[in-house]
Protein backbone atom coordinates (compact mmCIF):
# COMPACT_ATOMS: atom_id res chain seq x y z
CA UNK A 1 0.00 0.00 0.00
CA UNK A 2 1.17 3.52 -0.84
CA UNK A 3 1.12 4.21 2.88
CA UNK A 4 3.63 1.57 3.79
CA UNK A 5 5.82 3.39 1.76
CA UNK A 6 5.51 6.41 3.78
CA UNK A 7 5.81 4.89 7.01
CA UNK A 8 9.65 2.86 5.95
CA UNK A 9 10.57 6.37 4.78
CA UNK A 10 9.76 7.68 8.51
CA UNK A 11 11.70 4.58 9.97
CA UNK A 12 14.57 5.51 7.83
CA UNK A 13 14.56 9.13 8.90
CA UNK A 14 14.52 8.46 12.35
CA UNK A 15 10.88 9.48 12.73
CA UNK A 16 8.98 7.42 15.76
CA UNK A 17 5.57 6.34 15.34
CA UNK A 18 3.85 6.05 17.79
CA UNK A 19 0.76 4.06 16.54
CA UNK A 20 0.20 3.09 13.45
CA UNK A 21 -1.22 5.79 10.71
CA UNK A 22 -4.79 6.51 10.82
CA UNK A 23 -6.92 7.05 7.96
CA UNK A 24 -9.48 9.73 7.71
CA UNK A 25 -13.20 7.94 8.19
CA UNK A 26 -14.26 10.56 5.02
CA UNK A 27 -11.26 11.12 3.17
CA UNK A 28 -9.65 7.68 2.34
CA UNK A 29 -6.42 9.43 1.07
CA UNK A 30 -5.96 11.44 3.86
CA UNK A 31 -3.76 10.42 6.74
CA UNK A 32 -3.12 11.43 10.20
CA UNK A 33 0.73 10.08 11.70
CA UNK A 34 1.06 10.04 15.20
CA UNK A 35 4.54 10.79 15.31
CA UNK A 36 7.21 12.15 18.46
CA UNK A 37 8.00 15.93 18.33
CA UNK A 38 11.66 14.53 18.90
CA UNK A 39 13.69 12.57 16.34
CA UNK A 40 14.94 9.35 17.19
CA UNK A 41 18.27 9.78 17.68
CA UNK A 42 20.55 12.93 17.82
CA UNK A 43 22.04 11.94 14.93
CA UNK A 44 18.74 11.91 13.18
CA UNK A 45 17.65 14.95 11.16
CA UNK A 46 15.16 17.41 12.75
CA UNK A 47 11.37 16.30 12.50
CA UNK A 48 10.59 19.11 10.66
CA UNK A 49 12.72 18.93 8.01
CA UNK A 50 12.16 15.22 7.75
CA UNK A 51 8.24 15.34 7.45
CA UNK A 52 8.99 17.56 4.16
CA UNK A 53 10.05 14.87 2.93
CA UNK A 54 7.62 12.88 3.82
CA UNK A 55 4.94 15.18 2.75
CA UNK A 56 6.69 15.43 -0.93
CA UNK A 57 6.91 11.38 -1.33
CA UNK A 58 2.88 11.37 -0.05
CA UNK A 59 1.89 13.99 -3.08
CA UNK A 60 3.66 12.02 -5.14
CA UNK A 61 1.41 9.13 -4.29
CA UNK A 62 -1.65 11.14 -4.20
CA UNK A 63 -2.16 11.23 -0.48
CA UNK A 64 -2.63 13.89 1.68
CA UNK A 65 -0.58 13.50 5.13
CA UNK A 66 -0.48 15.55 8.56
CA UNK A 67 1.29 15.21 11.79
CA UNK A 68 -0.02 14.22 14.91
CA UNK A 69 2.49 15.64 17.38
CA UNK A 70 3.35 14.32 20.88
CA UNK A 71 5.59 14.95 23.33
CA UNK A 72 6.17 13.33 26.97
CA UNK A 73 8.55 16.66 28.17
CA UNK A 74 5.57 18.96 26.95
CA UNK A 75 2.93 16.78 28.58
CA UNK A 76 4.62 17.33 32.29
CA UNK A 77 5.30 20.99 31.45
CA UNK A 78 1.51 21.43 30.00
CA UNK A 79 0.40 20.14 34.04
CA UNK A 80 2.93 22.55 35.55
CA UNK A 81 2.21 25.42 33.55
CA UNK A 82 -1.73 24.83 34.35
CA UNK A 83 -0.76 24.40 38.20
CA UNK A 84 1.19 27.61 38.09
CA UNK A 85 -1.53 29.90 36.41
CA UNK A 86 -4.19 28.69 38.30
CA UNK A 87 -2.38 29.79 41.96
CA UNK A 88 -1.90 33.11 40.02
CA UNK A 89 -4.69 33.85 38.44
CA UNK A 90 -7.23 31.66 40.25
CA UNK A 91 -10.07 34.73 40.21
CA UNK A 92 -9.61 35.22 36.27
CA UNK A 93 -7.69 31.76 34.68
CA UNK A 94 -10.27 28.61 33.83
CA UNK A 95 -7.78 26.73 32.39
CA UNK A 96 -4.77 26.18 30.26
CA UNK A 97 -4.05 23.55 27.31
CA UNK A 98 -0.31 23.13 25.63
CA UNK A 99 0.73 21.43 22.28
CA UNK A 100 3.75 20.91 20.60
CA UNK A 101 4.99 22.59 17.59
CA UNK A 102 7.60 22.95 15.89
CA UNK A 103 10.36 24.38 17.56
CA UNK A 104 8.47 25.14 20.47
CA UNK A 105 4.27 25.43 21.62
CA UNK A 106 1.32 26.40 20.82
CA UNK A 107 -0.74 27.38 24.23
CA UNK A 108 -4.60 28.00 24.47
CA UNK A 109 -5.93 30.15 27.81
CA UNK A 110 -9.60 29.39 29.08
CA UNK A 111 -10.55 33.13 31.05
CA UNK A 112 -13.42 33.19 33.13
CA UNK A 113 -15.14 36.25 31.83
CA UNK A 114 -13.74 38.85 28.82
CA UNK A 115 -12.49 41.47 31.54
CA UNK A 116 -10.17 38.91 32.95
CA UNK A 117 -9.15 38.81 29.26
CA UNK A 118 -8.51 42.78 28.89
CA UNK A 119 -7.50 43.80 32.13
CA UNK A 120 -4.96 40.59 32.46
CA UNK A 121 -4.37 38.98 29.79
CA UNK A 122 -1.26 40.29 28.74
CA UNK A 123 0.41 39.77 31.79
CA UNK A 124 -1.01 36.12 31.59
CA UNK A 125 0.60 35.78 28.35
CA UNK A 126 4.19 37.39 30.00
CA UNK A 127 4.17 34.43 32.48
CA UNK A 128 3.56 31.61 30.22
CA UNK A 129 6.53 32.87 27.60
CA UNK A 130 8.25 32.72 31.13
CA UNK A 131 7.59 29.68 32.36
CA UNK A 132 8.67 28.46 28.93
CA UNK A 133 11.56 30.54 27.97
CA UNK A 134 12.81 28.96 31.38
CA UNK A 135 12.01 25.45 30.17
CA UNK A 136 14.21 25.89 26.29
CA UNK A 137 10.93 26.43 24.65
CA UNK A 138 9.26 28.73 22.25
CA UNK A 139 5.62 29.95 22.87
CA UNK A 140 4.39 29.68 19.19
CA UNK A 141 1.39 31.17 19.95
CA UNK A 142 -1.12 31.74 22.99
CA UNK A 143 -4.37 32.09 22.07
CA UNK A 144 -7.80 32.81 24.26
CA UNK A 145 -9.82 29.82 23.13
CA UNK A 146 -12.71 32.50 22.51
CA UNK A 147 -10.49 33.60 19.71
CA UNK A 148 -10.31 29.96 18.28
CA UNK A 149 -13.13 27.53 16.86
CA UNK A 150 -13.27 24.92 19.82
CA UNK A 151 -16.10 22.39 18.82
CA UNK A 152 -19.48 22.76 21.05
CA UNK A 153 -20.94 20.33 22.53
CA UNK A 154 -23.50 19.57 19.58
CA UNK A 155 -20.24 19.63 17.40
CA UNK A 156 -18.64 16.69 19.67
CA UNK A 157 -22.09 14.69 20.27
CA UNK A 158 -22.51 15.46 16.45
CA UNK A 159 -18.98 13.70 15.63
CA UNK A 160 -18.89 10.70 17.62
CA UNK A 161 -22.32 10.19 16.69
CA UNK A 162 -21.35 9.75 12.74
CA UNK A 163 -17.94 7.69 14.42
CA UNK A 164 -19.20 5.42 17.18
CA UNK A 165 -18.02 3.78 18.73
CA UNK A 166 -14.86 6.41 18.32
CA UNK A 167 -11.90 7.27 20.87
CA UNK A 168 -10.36 10.29 21.76
CA UNK A 169 -7.93 10.67 19.51
CA UNK A 170 -9.84 9.37 16.21
CA UNK A 171 -12.50 11.73 17.68
CA UNK A 172 -9.55 14.36 17.92
CA UNK A 173 -8.29 13.79 14.12
CA UNK A 174 -12.18 13.98 13.01
CA UNK A 175 -13.06 17.53 14.53
CA UNK A 176 -9.25 19.08 13.58
CA UNK A 177 -10.10 17.68 9.74
CA UNK A 178 -13.36 19.39 9.63
CA UNK A 179 -11.51 22.95 10.93
CA UNK A 180 -12.18 22.81 14.07
CA UNK A 181 -9.25 23.52 16.79
CA UNK A 182 -8.58 20.82 19.09
CA UNK A 183 -6.46 22.77 22.13
CA UNK A 184 -4.37 19.49 22.91
CA UNK A 185 -5.48 15.92 23.70
CA UNK A 186 -6.09 16.85 27.86
CA UNK A 187 -8.64 19.18 26.29
CA UNK A 188 -10.52 16.72 24.64
CA UNK A 189 -10.30 14.56 27.15
CA UNK A 190 -11.94 17.14 29.88
CA UNK A 191 -14.63 17.82 27.59
CA UNK A 192 -15.59 13.87 26.67
CA UNK A 193 -15.99 13.19 30.11
CA UNK A 194 -18.06 15.76 31.30
CA UNK A 195 -20.31 14.94 28.40
CA UNK A 196 -19.88 11.36 29.86
CA UNK A 197 -20.89 12.69 33.47
CA UNK A 198 -23.67 14.89 32.37
CA UNK A 199 -25.43 11.25 30.56
CA UNK A 200 -25.29 12.07 27.05
CA UNK A 201 -22.02 9.71 26.31
CA UNK A 202 -21.21 6.34 27.38
CA UNK A 203 -17.97 4.96 27.94
CA UNK A 204 -17.34 1.71 26.15
CA UNK A 205 -14.35 -0.77 26.69
CA UNK A 206 -11.32 -0.04 25.36
CA UNK A 207 -11.89 4.20 25.73
CA UNK A 208 -14.28 4.16 23.03
CA UNK A 209 -17.27 6.53 23.15
CA UNK A 210 -21.01 6.40 21.58
CA UNK A 211 -24.56 8.69 22.44
CA UNK A 212 -26.94 7.40 25.06
CA UNK A 213 -30.81 7.12 23.37
CA UNK A 214 -31.08 10.73 25.36
CA UNK A 215 -29.08 12.44 23.19
CA UNK A 216 -29.57 10.51 19.96
CA UNK A 217 -33.11 11.61 20.28
CA UNK A 218 -32.41 15.41 21.04
CA UNK A 219 -30.06 15.20 17.87
CA UNK A 220 -32.49 13.85 15.73
CA UNK A 221 -32.64 12.72 12.50
CA UNK A 222 -33.39 14.39 9.23
CA UNK A 223 -33.84 12.35 5.88
CA UNK A 224 -30.84 14.17 3.75
CA UNK A 225 -27.79 14.05 2.63
CA UNK A 226 -26.10 15.12 5.32
CA UNK A 227 -27.89 14.25 8.14
CA UNK A 228 -25.34 12.15 10.73
CA UNK A 229 -26.87 8.82 9.88
CA UNK A 230 -26.14 9.22 5.77
CA UNK A 231 -23.21 10.28 7.10
CA UNK A 232 -22.15 7.50 9.59
CA UNK A 233 -22.97 5.29 6.98
CA UNK A 234 -20.68 6.78 4.38
CA UNK A 235 -17.85 6.94 7.00
CA UNK A 236 -18.28 3.48 7.92
CA UNK A 237 -18.30 2.49 4.38
CA UNK A 238 -14.75 4.01 3.77
CA UNK A 239 -13.43 2.44 6.92
CA UNK A 240 -13.91 -1.20 5.10
CA UNK A 241 -12.53 -0.37 2.09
Amino acid sequence: MPVDQLVQLAKRLGIRLRADPIQDPVDGDRYFFPIDARPASESSPSVRKSWKAIRNLAEELGLDVEPLLFDPVVSNLEEGLRASLLIQYSQHLRNSFVAPEYGGVRVWLEAKSRSAIDQHGDQIKSTVTAYFDNAGLKVKSATWLREELTPSSTALLSAIRLLAPVNAESLGTHLEGNAFTVPSADWLNRQLDRLRRSGQTVLLPGKHYALTASSLEALGTKKSRNSPDILRLLALSSRTK
